[in-house]
């Protein structure tokens, strides 16, 4: 195996001349199929409504941006929460959720194994961790759930934006440096405004690769 990665990162290096992309980029890719592997994408990503966070009108249009993104089917669902299981603070006189509890709580209670990935949408206020003051959205890539909030967000493309972004982290996708990229990270809202819609070369590039699908930079 240790020869195989030598070999490969040889391979690249001399093709690295050949194309556009960079050495980096080239390295960047190998050590991504190299951590993952291809999707089922006949299994449709499942986005939760809980507590009735949005209209109808609202959740189907999200549902085909998605559907529309990723060249996958979805399918919706209305959910209560048993907000008992998940842990609270006070943060500037806003009660916030522990978005990690939320994670849990959708593996466990809500989640099934017959999607792609979970994606739950609440308007409640989120936080990662003490360490932070709030956060859009989280999402764990072993069990392929996130939770999305639009407590912050001011538009539906705004949390469509968002929900995408936590989409692609199930899938494996990491932060990118590239400031249009959606998978750029934002740390407020004027950043998720600035953030594109799109994803860069190198970010389609694993989102193809995992989805086993040659989709058009978007």
């Amino acid at each position: 195996m240790k020869h195989l990665k030598v070999l490969l990162l040889l391979c690249i290096v001399i093709s690295c001349k050949n194309d556009k992309d960079t050495l980096s980029d080239k390295i960047n890719y190998l050590k991504f199929t190299l951590h993952n592997s291809p999707r089922d994408t006949s299994k449709p990503i499942l986005i939760l409504n809980l507590n009735q966070t949005l209209d109808a009108e609202s959740l189907n249009e999200i549902s085909k941006e998605v559907s529309n993104f990723f060249d996958i089917k979805t399918s919706t669902q209305q959910q209560k929460v048993d907000f008992t299981k998940i842990s609270t603070r006070i943060q500037k006189d806003t009660l916030q959720y522990a978005a990690d509890d939320f994670l849990k709580y959708l593996n466990i209670d809500l989640a099934s194994k017959n999607q792609l990935c979970n994606v739950a949408l609440i308007n409640i206020d989120l936080y990662p961790h003490n360490a932070w003051n709030f956060c859009y959205g989280k999402a764990d890539f072993d069990t392929h759930c996130a939770v999305v909030s639009n407590f912050r967000l001011k538009t539906n493309d705004e949390l469509i934006n968002t929900i995408i972004h936590e989409i692609c982290h199930t899938l494996g996708l990491e932060h990118c440096p590239v400031t249009n990229c959606i998978m750029h990270a934002a740390k407020d809202l004027k950043e998720t405004q600035l953030r594109g819609n799109t994803l860069c070369g190198l970010c389609q590039k694993k989102l193809n690769y995992v989805l086993g699908k040659n989709l058009m930079e978007k």
